[in-house]
């Protein structure tokens, strides 16, 4: 997920760190404008947390909608507190491009499956952390799931845009339209996407503390054209 160590030196060469102050970049410097929400990372972040990858995994299936409230209630009570409008922009189908990287995946997620099985059968109570470790891991942004996110969408008034294929495209086509004015991500592509405001290390709290990344001030501290970024997008 993400160009490897591209955020990383972004945010070495402007001095941002994760204990960093960040009074200065909290989310009502935006005020009155529209954020783009490149949501399927945050749904992964989401399934793969303990209690949510254990809900997932339980037979009979049980409804995962509770998870995606407590989730993003906090930062939709933020964003009406600073007047934000939020775009929820959902990855649509899976890249020809990634087939061999997806086919990897499903694999290792079998493989998952086949070690909790035989973890369970076991009986052995002191392997339960380690089976909690493998349901993390074993996790997908499956179809009912992302139904759970569009119905608390639409119920909250929160506008939902399908992508052709992965969001960040997407996202930037629909920045550079001028529909939204920042995007909200946890994923380097869209540095390389040369996205003229990304909002990082979002904290899904009232306050809504966070990191900005400009586009400008990012291609200076790197030394960086846009060409340049488009051909790290390419590559």
């Amino acid at each position: 997920m993400g160009i490897k160590d591209l955020l990383k030196i972004a945010k070495k060469q402007l001095n941002i760190t994760s204990k960093g102050k960040k009074d200065n970049l909290k989310f009502v410097v935006f005020g009155s404008r529209r954020l783009g929400v490149d949501i399927s990372v945050f749904m992964h972040i989401l399934i793969t947390r303990k209690h949510c990858a254990m809900a997932f995994h339980q037979q009979p299936a049980v409804c995962l909608q509770d998870f995606v409230n407590m989730y993003f209630n906090p930062i939709l009570k933020s964003a009406y507190e600073m007047n934000i409008t939020l775009v929820f922009v959902f990855d649509g189908h899976s890249h020809p491009h990634k087939e061999a990287t997806n086919a990897e995946r499903r694999n290792k997620r079998i493989e998952n499956i086949a070690k909790i099985n035989a973890l369970y059968e076991g009986k052995d109570e002191s392997k339960l952390d380690e089976i909690s470790g493998l349901m993390q891991k074993s996790t997908y942004v499956r179809i009912d799931f992302i139904a759970c996110v569009v119905a608390w969408a639409t119920n909250n008034g929160v506008v939902c845009i399908g992508a052709p294929f992965e969001a960040d495209w997407q996202l930037r086509q629909l920045e550079m339209d001028g529909i939204i004015d920042g995007i909200i991500t946890v994923d380097s592509d869209l540095l390389a996407l040369s996205c003229e405001l990304i909002v990082y290390d979002l904290q899904f709290t009232k306050e809504g503390e966070c990191n900005l990344l400009a586009r400008q001030n990012i291609l200076d501290a790197l030394e960086l054209a846009d060409e340049d970024c488009l051909h790290i997008s390419w590559d």
